[in-house]
């Protein structure tokens, strides 16, 4: 027997000239408004946000008042009171740990905490749709359908969709992931269903109509009307500033679009039951198919993930890491995200510095060639000629440039006569060498370090909550994102889920020490690429794991300025422990030693100075990642550290290999000090690896980065 369910006459959406039909509108339309237009003040006017909410907590309290005088002892009334006592504690709990509170940053408190007292402000024209005893019927089964598409959509899609974009940054196998996405679809679309069944007959509508609301605006916020955000890395967006600067033009379209949303899905339940049907039933058939398409081009060996259980050095751990001792050493290290200028602080800051890294050449004044790794890789490799501006329109992918480039170079090294090791090869495949995997370190460094061995599936919580935040509205994103912080991961979840990041990128150079060795084998060339030094970070300021609270209180975040130096100078303290035992083993001076980064940071700390016409907050957001680390030791080399002057960019890479080497790079085998450099900013690496040809900000620099007349925009 087919159950009907009960839409409501006189609702919103019944018939056109319905007071009704504007009322609930209207009232809606000017809380949205109000609400996003406060996140907006928050997000550019923090200073003066406190007035913001001095006005709303007087007119909450004259709305309480008038909301007590006008209902007295109705219902609503009571309502309003008990409303009341569970938000004072709530309110108090908020303001006791706003300085400090693992839970919630103090953004969301505030913003929080204003939309309690909106709700206050607009509780006498609050009401709740409900059912009228002339109704119109519905089929179960289409109710049922449309919770089933709605989760299907949120929970398992999306989720789904963005882990096999990069399973293996997940790491967490296909076999162990799936339960889980499945789990969490189907939890909300069976209590949905019981809600369905327990709710008096009043709010079924209610709940049916805000389900089918949230599928249809989380469809066209996370495909039409998507935020241009750039790729997620950990738990950092690369194009995060898109967040910060979102234009009050959408901060107000926000209330027109989510109001016109809810009047006409309003409009699909009442009258289009079964183009709203099919419209489910085709959805869900493209996400399937869709889904299906996507797991056949996914490389299968990413979606396997092997637990690795052995808390012993792999195999390869000492014979990959000999040193010789007649021979030469060459030793490539490349710190992500390192920013350039933090070396020379650490210099000021400890004079030990400089005798640890004895014989080494830094050169404060280097650029990065793009903003992203994956577009300064090419560059790194193989010289001026592959910088990203350089290589569009050439009918090859980024991927293609990369595994080309990347070739090239080890072919150059290994037919010079070094065995070759090469720990974590990102974006490129290489025949050439012993494959390290930082991995397989990671059980054997927990049991010597004290501990313990924790799976994180917080991995897979940031999918959720991307496939979140990429459906919310405009003015809900800041929220969600929290600068990074996720809104629900905060605590024990995202500290838990960053320090297994910054043990994986710890373990392996932290045990370089002790897996080198010295023989009397041909020369040895040891290739490291690390995310130590790349956000999140997960160094305290004593050079320590974080444990159970953010490095910046003020901020409650794990990302900043300092964060990022305190894991810069772990990594620096680390290599110098290396070189000590280096030194120790007599194999220093027939070692030449080169660190760099791909790009700097996104906290505009380094030493850059934009002229006049581009000191703007755009364009010193593009370039905070231009200066790199650049720190060159030769064979046979002694002083202390010498700071060099000469503007570098990480293309003269090649050329200073054959400088200080002699392994010719060609066509890249002179240095060019006097040419001009070009660094390129794009928000998504991830499109560099799949296209030939994509659009960039780049910027000409003449001379020294330091110089403000140097920079310039760049124009083909």
């Amino acid at each position: 027997m087919r159950n009907i369910f009960l839409l409501l006459k006189n609702d919103s959406l019944n018939t056109v000239g319905n007071p009704t039909l504007y009322r609930t509108s209207l009232i809606m339309f000017i809380f949205i408004l109000l609400y996003s237009l406060q996140v907006f003040w928050l997000v550019n006017f923090l200073i003066t946000f406190k007035y913001i909410f001095a006005i709303s907590f007087i007119l909450s309290g004259i709305s309480i008042f008038y909301s007590l005088f006008k209902f007295k002892i109705s219902g609503k009334s009571f309502n309003l009171v008990i409303l009341l006592v569970l938000c004072l504690p709530i309110f108090f709990i908020l303001f006791k740990f706003r300085n400090y509170n693992p839970f919630i940053s103090n953004d969301n408190i505030k913003l929080l905490s204003i939309f309690i007292l909106d709700i206050f402000i607009f509780y006498p024209f609050l009401k709740i749709e409900t059912v009228s005893s002339k109704s119109i019927t519905i089929d179960k089964k289409n109710i049922f359908l449309i919770f089933f598409t709605t989760f299907f959509f949120l929970f398992f899609y999306q989720p789904f969709f963005y882990y096999l974009s990069s399973p293996s940054d997940v790491g967490i196998s296909l076999k162990s992931t799936l339960p889980i996405l499945v789990f969490v679809f189907i939890i909300p679309f069976i209590i949905s269903i019981l809600l369905f069944f327990i709710l008096p007959l009043k709010y079924k509508y209610f709940l049916v109509h805000f389900t089918i609301f949230i599928l249809m605006i989380s469809f066209i916020f996370s495909n039409m009307l998507k935020l241009n955000t750039g790729l997620l890395d950990a738990t950092t967006f690369h194009n995060e500033q898109a967040i910060f600067s979102i234009p009050l033009l959408l901060y107000i379209a926000d209330p027109f679009i989510i109001t016109a949303l809810w009047i006409f899905t309003g409009y699909l339940i009442k009258n289009k039951e079964k183009i709203l049907k099919l419209s489910c039933l085709l959805f869900i058939s493209i996400m399937t198919l869709t889904i299906i398409n996507k797991i056949i081009k996914t490389d299968h060996n990413a979606l396997i993930v092997s637990e690795n259980k052995n808390i012993q050095l792999p195999d390869s751990a000492y014979k990959n890491h000999i040193f010789s001792k007649e021979g030469k050493n060459l030793i490539f290290v490349i710190a992500d995200m390192f920013n350039g200028n933090y070396f020379e602080r650490l210099l000021k800051d400890d004079a030990k510095y400089s005798e640890i890294f004895s014989g080494f050449s830094y050169y404060p004044d280097c650029l990065a060639p793009s903003s992203f790794t994956t577009a300064s890789l090419p560059a790194i490799f193989a010289g001026n000629n592959y910088i990203p501006v350089k290589l569009n329109n050439n009918k090859k992918t980024g991927a293609e440039e990369i595994n080309e480039t990347s070739h090239n170079f080890f072919s150059n090294i290994h037919s010079s006569n070094y065995d070759i090791t090469i720990t974590n090869p990102l974006f490129f495949n290489t025949d050439f060498g012993n494959i390290e995997n930082q991995k397989n370190y990671i059980n054997y460094w927990e049991k010597k370090n004290g501990y313990e061995n924790e799976k994180d599936y917080n991995k897979l919580s940031i999918l959720f909550m991307l496939s979140i935040f990429n459906s919310a509205s405009f003015h809900l994103k800041y929220i969600i994102y929290d600068k990074s912080n996720w809104i629900i991961l905060r605590k024990s979840g995202l500290l838990n889920s960053i320090k297994n990041r910054t043990i994986e990128n710890l373990a392996y150079i932290e045990l370089l020490p002790e897996i080198s060795s010295i023989g009397n084998n041909k020369n040895r060339f040891i290739y490291i690429h690390n995310n130590l030094t790349h956000a999140p970070y997960g160094i305290d300021n004593d050079g320590n794991l974080i444990k159970d609270k953010f490095l910046n209180n003020d901020s409650n975040s794990v990302n900043s300025s300092a964060t990022a130096y305190y894991s810069a100078k772990k990594f620096i303290d680390i290599m110098g422990n290396w070189i000590l035992w280096m030194k120790d083993n007599n194999v220093y001076d027939n070692t030449a030693i080169i660190f760099i980064s791909d790009h700097g940071n996104s906290f505009n700390d380094n030493d850059i100075i934009l002229p006049k016409h581009l000191n703007d907050v755009k364009n010193n957001e593009n370039i905070s990642r231009a200066q790199v680390l650049l720190l060159v030791k030769g064979f046979a080399r002694y002083g202390s550290v010498l700071i060099d002057p000469t503007s570098l960019s990480l293309a003269d890479i090649p050329a200073l290999l054959k400088a200080e080497t002699g392994i010719d790079f060609s066509p890249e085998s002179d240095l060019h000090t006097a040419r001009k450099h070009i660094f390129s900013v794009s928000s998504d690496w991830n499109l560099f690896l799949k296209k030939d040809t994509i659009k960039y900000t780049s910027y000409e620099v003449n001379g020294s980065i330091f110089n403000p007349d140097s920079w310039s925009i760049y124009k083909e």
